[in-house]
Parts: C-alpha cells; sequence; structure tokens
C-alpha cells in the first residue's frame, strides 16, 4: 500500500457517504494540498479475485477485475485513513472487493442455474473464507459493526465480547458489504460510461477469443430462457440482490 495524492476528488461518487467524504477530505486539503493516506492496490486483492472470482476456464475475467478496481481507484474508493473528520477504515475497503466480487457473480445468479449464463454459476464459499482470502480480521468487522449499530453489545473491545461468535460476525460482514454497493456500482457506471458499458464489459470479459460483442447485437441475440435479459436487467437495476443472501 502507498501513500498516494488526493488527485481524484473530481471522479467521487454522489452517494451519501461519499459526499461525507469529499467535504472532509476537500477541507484537509485547503489546509495541506498533499495530504497522505493508504490505498489498497491491485496486487494486495488480485489474488483474492482469482481464487474466488473467475468462473471460467482460463481465468479471462481476471482483467475486468483488474479495470473495475481501477474505477474504485478513480472514485477515491480504495483509500483508508482519517480524511479531516472522516474515518475509512482498511476493512471497509477490503469489503468493497467482497462486493465488487459479489456484484459481478450475482449476473449469473440474475440469469438462472438453467440458463446459458447460468451454466457457469458455482456454489458460493461460506463468507469466513472470503474474510480470510482478504486478510480481514474478526477483531476490526466486530468494531466496524459496533460502530454502525449493527451489533448488539455492551462489551468495551472484541476480546471482552463472550456472547458474539465469529458465525455472527460473518454474517454482519456480508450485511456491510452489500452496504456499500451503492458506490461501488456508482463508481462502476462512471467508468463504463451508463449501465449500458458495464453490462458490455461483464459479457465480453467471460469470452477467451477477441470477440468483442456491442450492447445492440448482445441484446439482438436474446432469446427467452437463456438469461440475457435476465443480467441486463440485474446489471441495470443496480447490481443489487447478491447472491450469498
Amino acid at each position: 500500500m502507498i501513500a498516494i495524492e488526493l488527485d481524484f476528488m473530481d471522479s467521487i461518487s454522489e452517494g451519501k457517504r461519499n459526499e461525507q467524504a469529499a467535504h472532509s477530505i476537500l477541507e484537509a486539503l485547503r489546509i495541506n494540498r498533499m495530504y497522505s493516506i493508504e490505498a489498497l492496490e491491485w496486487i494486495d486483492v488480485r489474488s483474492f479475485f482469482e481464487e474466488h472470482g473467475c468462473v471460467v476456464a482460463g481465468k479471462p475475467e481476471i482483467e475486468w477485475y483488474r479495470t473495475a478496481w481501477s474505477a474504485l481507484e478513480k472514485a477515491g474508493l480504495t483509500c483508508s485513513g482519517k480524511l479531516g473528520s472522516f474515518q475509512v477504515d482498511l476493512s471497509t475497503v477490503k469489503l468493497r472487493a467482497l462486493c465488487l466480487l459479489a456484484m459481478y457473480l450475482g449476473v449469473y445468479q440474475a440469469a438462472g442455474e438453467s440458463s446459458d449464463l447460468g451454466g457457469y454459476f458455482f456454489e458460493h464459499e461460506p463468507g469466513s473464507w472470503y474474510l480470510h482470502s482478504l486478510n480481514v480480521e474478526m477483531e476490526d468487522i466486530w468494531a466496524l459493526a459496533r460502530r454502525a449499530g449493527a451489533l448488539d453489545t455492551e462489551s468495551p473491545s472484541y476480546w471482552e465480547d463472550e456472547d458474539t461468535d465469529v458465525e455472527q460476525l460473518c454474517d454482519i460482514a456480508m450485511d456491510l458489504a452489500v452496504d456499500e454497493g451503492d458506490i461501488v456500482y456508482r463508481a462502476l457506471v462512471e467508468h463504463y460510461g451508463g449501465n449500458e458499458g458495464l453490462f458490455v464489459s461483464w459479457w465480453n470479459s467471460r469470452l477467451t477469443s477477441d470477440e468483442s460483442n456491442s450492447f445492440r447485437s448482445i441484446i439482438a441475440s436474446a432469446d427467452p430462457g437463456n438469461g440475457t435479459l435476465e443480467a441486463w436487467s440485474y446489471v441495470q437495476n443496480g447490481m443489487e440482490g447478491f447472491w450469498w443472501n
């Protein structure tokens, strides 16, 4: 992870949370033009996407994840640290990686397992596997959940909490990842110039050849039951309804 200059202000998402972050960053930049924070780089998450996010032989999808992560970088969503009065935890950034994975694979779920597209869909893994792969500590999830009001506990620390177990925290982590869906989706739509461009990027990312399809050609070839229209509807409507729910 590296310290970077915050030159991504114009590309920050319009989501409510990022509006708060943007305001805090601008406030900090008035005091100091260079404001150092830490960024979770592509090299830090590549193995996670390779292990859990690729379902086609040869893993052609990894290029889509790389480009998508770059889109999140431009939107300021891969950075952690204290941004003026706004604190972004590293664990939150890692949950955005988990959110991105779920959004991508969720297209297969939306298409249906009996469809041409759904034939690629495999059973997802327990939440603890994903968190372990991202090196997310349960102590950090406990703190995030407590601060977000998602955990009802009187304990002052994770280590003193005898009522909260790992399985419960994993479920909470999945919910917290879902909460990041809106700003992640907005960053992707902005990067690809609209949800049509985002859908086309997903469609072509699965291909192992140099073939590239346009939105018009993809929709024109759609047949009832082949999953294309269901996949488009999923992307068009915000890529909500994650496949672990």
